[in-house]
């Protein structure tokens, strides 16, 4: 109701605390522009007064092999539908629907003018504050996920700008966490610096790789720099585990299924099986330069059960996080928000779902792998910053 009154964004109490995060990352707000996706105060919560529910057709089921009268009367009564609509459900399969949140007529217009604003005034850099802010200017969804990320404007818009998500400070003020008020100062004090982490694009094995490939990629990493290991489990079994490795410019990830999902039926026989774990100890005694979030308290244990036994490793990035902030979260999620290495994938699959298909596991497994090897290159260097290093060395060995 304030910004409406005055024209001008952010001027509210959650304004206040966007201009303190501003001002601490060393940016001050007369040099930067303010603008909201909708120019009006909305009379009902926002979602409910610019987002409608919309029933999308997603396919069709199965044709009927045979057709007469008597059936698409049957079937009309059955569906609640007059007899033409029976007879074509019936010929080219009956749709399938699922609702869809969409964007009411009235947002895309504020939508419209929002991309006229951004074509009008160039910018290099954009922030978007919170989940509206995020959807009008990306279609991309779920501001905890994408918070700290670099990525690209419209693809549709004449002038071309980067842009980075932050949570609403109101979402901040309501949640009354100061880690999330930390971590949105660090990420706009980095849209200042200009300051990114820049990785090489991985080689992520996109099909299930078969026993050869699998010795082969363990047996190279013998040579790698450093590697990474995330294991994925299910009722009581390893159903996958994925290793990342770099060499140099060069990195790698490979997801190694073990078993379906389900964790009932093995991908390979059990002599194969027991290669792989040999292959993945054989790995460990000539590189030890191993790296995980949580090694010493989760995986260590799976490794212990399968006879790899890890005495010493190169690092747990959560408890190298730990020691830099032991104030702040040690999510996996947070630590890759906070040192902007992009968007947190976890999103994309739910533990508990029986539904999930292998792929997506794997997916998410290869991605849990990379994200922690590309974390320990940045913990490296904060540990460095801190004079950290030897402190670390000693706790690392305490906990292995």
């Amino acid at each position: 109701m304030e910004e409406e009154l005055e024209e001008e964004g952010f001027v509210g109490a959650a304004g206040k605390l966007l201009t303190k995060m501003l001002n601490a990352a060393g940016i001050p707000r007369d040099s930067v522009s303010f603008t909201n996706v909708v120019k009006k105060h909305p009379h009902l919560p926002f979602n409910e007064e610019f987002y409608e529910s919309v029933k999308v057709e997603v396919g069709r089921g199965v044709k009927a092999a045979r057709i007469d009268p008597q059936r698409v009367k049957k079937a009309s009564e059955k569906w609640g539908v007059d007899e033409t609509t029976a007879l074509d459900w019936l010929t080219r399969g009956k749709p399938k629907f699922k609702r869809e949140i969409k964007p009411t007529y009235e947002l895309d217009l504020w939508h419209g003018v929002l991309d006229q604003e951004v074509t009008l005034a160039k910018p290099e850099i954009v922030i978007a504050v919170g989940e509206n802010a995020l959807r009008a200017l990306t279609t991309k969804v779920g501001i905890s996920h994408w918070q700290g990320s670099r990525l690209r404007g419209h693809p549709h818009l004449d002038h071309e700008f980067d842009l980075v998500p932050i949570l609403h400070p109101s979402g901040i003020l309501r949640g009354q966490s100061w880690q999330d008020v930390y971590l949105t100062t660090r990420i706009l004090e980095r849209v200042r610096k200009d300051s990114w982490p820049v990785f090489p694009a991985p080689h992520v094995w996109s099909e299930p790789p078969d026993i050869a490939d699998v010795l082969l990629f363990l047996w190279k990493c013998w040579t790698a720099d450093r590697w990474c290991i995330d294991v994925e489990t299910r009722g009581g079994h390893v159903v996958c585990f994925a290793v990342a490795a770099n060499w140099g410019e060069r990195w790698e990830s490979m997801c190694i299924p073990m078993a379906r999902t389900d964790a009932i039926h093995a991908k390979w026989p059990w002599a194969e099986n027991h290669r792989v774990w040999t292959a993945l100890s054989d790995l460990y005694e000539h590189n030890s330069r191993v790296v995980n979030h949580y090694l010493c308290a989760f995986e260590s244990t799976w490794f212990d059960f399968y006879g790899v036994h890890i005495t010493d490793h190169y690092m747990d990035t959560l408890i190298a996080f730990h020691l830099l902030y032991p104030e702040l979260p040690k999510a996996l999620d947070y630590c890759i928000q906070f040192y902007g290495l992009g968007n947190y994938h976890k999103g994309m699959v739910k533990h508990t779902a029986k539904s999930l298909k292998n792929e997506t596991l794997w997916e998410y497994n290869n991605l849990d792998s990379i994200r922690t090897l590309q974390l320990s290159y940045a913990i490296d260097a904060d540990l460095d910053v801190h004079g950290l290093r030897e402190r670390y060395s000693t706790d690392r060995k305490a906990a292995s």
